[in-house]
């Protein structure tokens, strides 16, 4: 919210210069904004004298500390800011309409709020989590909100991004959470591990509300310190702790997904408590997750439509496109920094025989599965590639002449050593030729991947003609 009306403007600069001094400007808008609703200032704008007790005990919640009310009256009197015909202006239940008042603007505020940030949802997964990071946040008024992606299959919690205080985190990188931690079983749950019957009786005995919808789910924990007693000791007989913080699990995504996020929000900053009976809480929640949902299952697809525009569709392997990206990079990196790498390319002998014998079903099972050898043969950061047909390419970083060697030597031995077995009952024989070159700045001139490519290209045609199935280290101009 940019700004106040005019009508609290001059209360609000008041409050602040007596009461939260020290606090940022933003949050301290955001506190008093419910508070002050227009209809406890008269028509000159100046505060309706019975509805200050009830403004002064507010103010009291929000910035931790006792309001004296005579020294609210005289400050407000000080500053022209109080109604002086008091006597005239007593409303009856006062608190009561106060109350409404205060709610009902509260409630169009977290609305706006959290309308403004869902609208900025768009396709870039890490600016969405952010963006739904600060909804929750500034809509909710949680002391700390964190979003942390989850791997199904592998059970992994990586961190993303964090609001509010500081809270340590195990997971920088991906990690499996320790067993019987929070954690652990909110894993768990994500992969519908956790018993319909465990749950139904953990929830009886008021460790936790887990509700679940078609995209999201939310694990609500009103005793944090409890629950996480009650998985180390594997009993719901556990007493409650004398200040049980609560927190919130909001979990988008279902187990078959490739990621999921998990919001983790803290008790909330002003009024101490939230739950899921909360009908304005739960509203606000349900429209939160009506964005988001959407959003992230667009995210997914735009993800998923640039994953297909850079992989080979029959073998999953990064296809031409993709391969000249990372060629270009590593080049541009190594000639920056004097720094080696090898091209390693090589296509499978004799592959036309494979089509014309077998049929080319056959020959489409060869390549898929040449592909699948090549990968597992490689090396984490090299860059296997499908090059066009039955050729293959191979770009591997921070790599000499002898370490391209070894790696080519040791693709084309499991090639030929590997049994390709098609339809279970034909046996296809397979070998490969394999062209190696390496940018060595100490050793040889190479000025673009473009005269890369054609010495490996030479190096691989020279494999061919010297009988297949064998590596060939590229031949090119010597430094003079």
């Amino acid at each position: 919210m940019s700004a106040l009306p005019i009508s609290n403007l001059s209360l609000y600069r008041v409050l602040v210069k007596n009461y939260f001094l020290g606090k940022p400007l933003s949050e301290v808008r955001r506190i008093i904004f419910p508070l002050t609703p227009d209809g406890i200032f008269n028509p000159q704008g100046r505060v309706r004298s019975a509805f200050l007790p009830h403004l002064a005990k507010e103010i009291s919640v929000a910035c931790h500390q006792e309001v004296d009310l005579d020294r609210l009256v005289k400050t407000l009197e000080d500053n022209d800011l109080l109604s002086k015909t008091a006597d005239r202006e007593q409303i009856e239940d006062a608190g009561n309409i106060y109350r409404s008042m205060i709610r009902e603007r509260d409630r169009y505020q977290r609305t706006m709020v959290l309308l403004n940030h869902v609208n900025r949802f768009g396709f870039n997964p890490n600016d969405n989590r952010e963006i739904a990071t600060h909804c929750l946040s500034e809509t909710f008024l949680f002391r700390s909100t964190q979003v942390f992606t989850v791997d199904p299959k592998k059970e992994t919690w990586l961190h993303r991004y964090s609001v509010g205080e500081d809270r340590p985190t195990p997971y920088g990188n991906p990690s499996v959470p320790l067993e019987r931690s929070v954690d652990d079983f909110v894993a768990k749950l994500i992969c519908s591990k956790i018993p319909p019957e465990r749950i139904a009786l953990e929830k009886m005995r008021g460790l936790y509300q887990y509700e679940r919808r078609a995209d999201w789910s939310s694990l609500y924990i009103p005793d944090i310190e409890r629950f996480t007693k009650s998985l180390e000791a594997n009993s719901v007989n556990v007493p409650r702790s004398e200040k049980p913080e609560e927190v919130l699990y909001l979990i988008f995504g279902r187990p078959e997904d490739i990621y999921v996020n998990v919001y983790i929000a803290a008790q909330q900053q002003i009024g101490g408590s939230f739950t899921l009976g909360k009908k304005h809480f739960q509203m606000l929640l349900e429209s939160f997750a009506s964005f988001l949902s959407p959003a992230r299952k667009l995210e997914y697809a735009h993800q998923q439509l640039q994953i297909f525009s850079v992989t080979d569709a029959l073998t999953g392997l990064v296809n031409r496109k993709k391969f000249f990206e990372k060629i270009e990079d590593e080049f541009s990196r190594a000639s920056r920094y004097d720094r080696s790498f090898s091209l390693l390319i090589f296509d499978i002998d004799l592959f036309k025989r494979v089509n014309d014998t077998h049929g080319h079903q056959a020959g489409d099972y060869v390549i898929k599965t040449v592909a699948e050898v090549a990968k597992r043969a490689s090396r984490t950061n090299d860059v296997v590639a499908r090059y066009g047909g039955e050729e293959f390419v191979i770009v591997a970083p921070e790599t000499g002449e002898n370490g391209a060697y070894v790696l080519a030597k040791r693709l084309r031995e499991t090639i030929e050593e590997t049994k390709f077995v098609y339809d279970g009952t034909i046996t296809i024989p397979l070998t490969i030729s394999i062209g190696v070159v390496t940018y060595d700045p100490a050793k040889n001139h190479i000025n673009n991947i473009t005269e890369m490519i054609y010495y490996a290209d030479q190096a691989l045609l020279k494999a061919k003609h010297e009988g297949r199935n064998r590596v060939i280290i590229a031949d090119f101009p010597k430094p003079e």
